[in-house]
């Protein structure tokens, strides 16, 4: 029978595990952004066996726990990149959703768009306002392994 101070120190270890996943989505994630003042995660992107289409279960963004401040709003869009440059040009953009909403989380579910592989790779950006400026992180979309 193990003793009480082995039991303590066992679930102290277990904590930072248990914590740092509170208020994101289940299941396996992937970091995009891991700041002092700014976390960005997803979920595991697959491919719907029906549709064809990539889901991304979920995509979030936060500001970290135990620190202070909002955000003035998130933006998440998945563009084409049919110039090849990674980067988000007018005319790219194929799915968009927006919070304009002041919060210190952002979630958004069940991302659903179509390969349509000749024309471009796809990636998916998740922006957040702040006063002075805008950040985010992107990734290609594609399945994850």
């Amino acid at each position: 029978m193990p003793r009480p101070l082995t039991l303590a120190v066992l679930a102290l270890s277990l904590l930072p595990a248990c914590s740092a996943r509170a208020g994101w989505g289940k299941g396996a994630y992937r970091e995009l952004r891991d700041g002092n003042d700014l976390e960005i995660r997803r979920g595991l992107v697959h491919l719907d066996a029906t549709t064809g289409e990539f889901v991304l279960p979920w995509i979030g963004a936060r500001v970290p726990e135990n620190v202070g401040g909002e955000f003035l709003g998130c933006r998440l869009s998945v563009f084409r990149d049919e110039d090849g440059d990674e980067r988000q040009d007018p005319g790219e953009v194929v799915y968009e959703r927006e919070s304009r909403d002041r919060a210190i989380k952002y979630l958004f579910s069940d991302v659903r768009v179509c390969p349509a592989l000749d024309q471009g790779r796809l990636f998916v950006r998740v922006e957040v306002r702040e006063p002075e400026r805008t950040r985010g992180s992107q990734f290609e979309l594609r399945v994850d392994a």
